[in-house]
Order: C-alpha cells, then sequence, then structure tokens
C-alpha cells in the first residue's frame, strides 16, 4: 500500500527496493543485528507517511542503500530479481551463500588447519579402506588380541570418529551418513554383504571428496569442476600433480637442451632434435591441466623450434632470450600449481608477446 500512496512521487523507490528487500529476508537472507535495525528504520518510515504532507518526504539514502545491499544478497523471488536487474546488482554485490562461504573462511579454521585435518582424515580413511578390503575378501571377524585392530568394532570406533572431525570442519551431511555407517558396521558379526559394503564405500568416498573439497577452498584458484562424484578427487590430485611434474620435467629438458646447443656455439643442431617433440608433448600436458592457453602458447612455440632447427643456424641472442622468456612463462605457471597457489593466466600475456616478437603470434581467439 506505501508504493501505490507515493505512486509518481520520490518515495515510490523506496518502497519498491523495501518491498523487494522484504522478500529477501523470507527467502532466507540472514536476519543480524543491523538488518534488524534496518527493519525498524522502514517501520519509521511508513509511520511518517501518515504526517501531514507525508507522502512528500525525501527519500532516507541511507535506508535506500542498505535495503538495496540486502537485496543485493536474495538468490530468489520475483521482485528481488527485478530490482537486481534494475541496478545491475549481480555486478557488485555477492549473494547470500557466497557470503556464508566467504565468512566461514574468514572466521573458520585456517588454510593450514583444514590441510593437516585433511591429511589426517585421508590416512584415517584409506586405514579403513584397507580393514574393508581385507573383509571383501572373506576375511571373518576375529576377537584375537593380535587382529583387535581389524574387529568390526575397531572400524566401527574409526569411522565414529571421523565423523566427529568432519563436524568440526562443518561437514555435516557426509558426518551424519558417517555415524549412520559407524552404527551399520558395529552390528555386523559376518562378513557383510556385497550390497553393504557398496554403501560403506560410497559414504566413505564422500567423506573422502569432501575433505578435499574443502581443501581446494581454501586456495583461490584451484578448484575442478567433477561431474562423477564417483570419482576419488585425491586420487584425481595425485594425477594432477604427477602431471604438472613430468610437464616441468619436459620443460627443464627444452632448457638443457639449448644449453647443450648454446655451448657448441649453433655447431651441433642435434641438440634441438627432440624439442619440438617434447614442446608438444608439453602442450598436451597442459591441455589435460585445463590450461588451454599455455597449451597454445607450447604449440605455437614448436614451429619458431621446427624453423630454428631446419634453417642449422645460432640465432641472435635476443630471440634465444625471447624463447627462453617463453619457456620460463610457462614453466612459472606450473609452478604455481605444483606449490598450489596458481597465479593469474596473465602471466601468457608475456609469452604471447614474446612469440610475436619471435614472428610466430599465437591467434587472438586461442591467446583469449
Amino acid at each position: 500500500r506505501a508504493t501505490q500512496l507515493c505512486t509518481g512521487k520520490p518515495l515510490a523507490l523506496l518502497w519498491w527496493v523495501g518491498e523487494a528487500a522484504l522478500e529477501a529476508f523470507s527467502q532466507g537472507v540472514e536476519l543480524n543485528a543491523a538488518r534488524k535495525q534496518l527493519l525498524a528504520q522502514i517501520e519509521q518510515q511508513l509511520k511518517l507517511l501518515v504526517l501531514p504532507q507525508g507522502t512528500n518526504q525525501p527519500v532516507e539514502m541511507t535506508v535506500l542503500a542498505n535495503s538495496l545491499a540486502v537485496v543485493g544478497l536474495g538468490e530468489t523471488g520475483a521482485k528481488v530479481q527485478e530490482v537486481q536487474r534494475e541496478f545491475d546488482l549481480s555486478s557488485s554485490c555477492i549473494s547470500q551463500t557466497q557470503l556464508k562461504i566467504q565468512s566461514n573462511t574468514m572466521f573458520g579454521p585456517g588454510g593450514s588447519v583444514i590441510k593437516t585435518v585433511a591429511t589426517v582424515l585421508k590416512e584415517d580413511i584409506t586405514h579403513i579402506k584397507e580393514i574393508l578390503d581385507v573383509i571383501a575378501r572373506g576375511a571373518t571377524r576375529s576377537t584375537d588380541d593380535d587382529e583387535e585392530e581389524n574387529s568390526y568394532e575397531s572400524v566401527a570406533a574409526s569411522i565414529l570418529k571421523a565423523s566427529q572431525t568432519l563436524i568440526m570442519l562443518g561437514l555435516n551431511d557426509v558426518a551424519n551418513a558417517m555415524r549412520q555407517q559407524s552404527i551399520v558396521v558395529g552390528q555386523w558379526t559376518d562378513v557383510p554383504t556385497e550390497n553393504a559394503l557398496n554403501m560403506l564405500f560410497d559414504v566413505l568416498l564422500q567423506a573422502d571428496n569432501a575433505v578435499a573439497t574443502l581443501d581446494k577452498e581454501m586456495t583461490p584458484g584451484a578448484q575442478t569442476v567433477v561431474n562423477n562424484t564417483r570419482i576419488s578427487l585425491h586420487q584425481l590430485d595425485e594425477a594432477r600433480s604427477f602431471l604438472v611434474q613430468e610437464t616441468r620435467g619436459n620443460l627443464s629438458l627444452v632448457k638443457r637442451s639449448i644449453l647443450s646447443y648454446l655451448e657448441t656455439n649453433g655447431e651441433d643442431p642435434m641438440h634441438l632434435s627432440n624439442v619440438p617433440t617434447t614442446l608438444q608433448a608439453s602442450s598436451g600436458g597442459l591441455e589435460f591441466l585445463g590450461v588451454p592457453r599455455g597449451a597454445v602458447v607450447l604449440r605455437t612455440a614448436v614451429g619458431f623450434v621446427e624453423t630454428w632447427v631446419a634453417s642449422k643456424k645460432l640465432p641472435a641472442m635476443n630471440i634465444i632470450e625471447n624463447f627462453a622468456d617463453v619457456i620460463a612463462c610457462v614453466d612459472y605457471f606450473l609452478e604455481s600449481l605444483e606449490v598450489n597457489k596458481p597465479v593469474s593466466e596473465n602471466v601468457f600475456d608475456i609469452a604471447e608477446s614474446a612469440l610475436a616478437e619471435l614472428g610466430y603470434p599465437v591467434p587472438r581467439q586461442q591467446a583469449a
């Protein structure tokens, strides 16, 4: 009704935005102390409407700005989305979900703590899997002291302990699933069915992946989208780490080959014979790592090296330095992946500029 009363007047804007803010609250935006104060201010503005000339009051800009901030946090609702589009709030605000994630990152356990806990949990889950593997092979429950560790009670206790750690990390859903499985395992008296083991392995995989995902959230830029949730993220990370090391090893081989060639003053081009193949292999590694821009840089560099080898001439030193810049930029990016502190792909701007000076510009649509 306030919007209708103020139709055609400046206050209509405030009530339009205020209505969207109320919808945002009803759709899940957290109601903290500051936002409760905002609601009180909106109520005060409503009371002013009944005063003489109340509908002609100027817009209280503080109330309007705070209301827009609340609307910017909203994720659903027709009025919320309408105001967000009108003020282009999506470009300047984050959603309530994103805000909660950032808050948890700032005030929750630190990155080093998360990594330590992730490592311990990974070891615990791996140990549980090893015991279950023995069970799956047909071993029966033992009560001998020497094999107490492999008893169902011990496995159940280990699963329960892991679930409690998951709760401390805020991973409540998977923690509850683990706790339920600890109860199930504790009731086993004989070799469990294949279906029971599969259910337990699925929950363990969920826990493993949940911790791996939380670990990645502490490192901006380290997230990798995985559509198959039945794949172990830890195994993917190990494979990724191995590929990064192999690709860096290939680039080191390229550097040594160039140095060996220079030591002969260009008289032994055989030192360069494997460089194109090595660069091509490194390019493939970057494609698998999800770094297509770096892959294109190395593929473009292959053309330069092939021409270099065919000429059988020692290039000018500035040309060799430009080529060295290309390799150094790609290696620097890979090093950042290796230490789990990814840098911006803007580093490839230098590599692309160096290739352009060599006469091998990277195609624009691939460089972008």
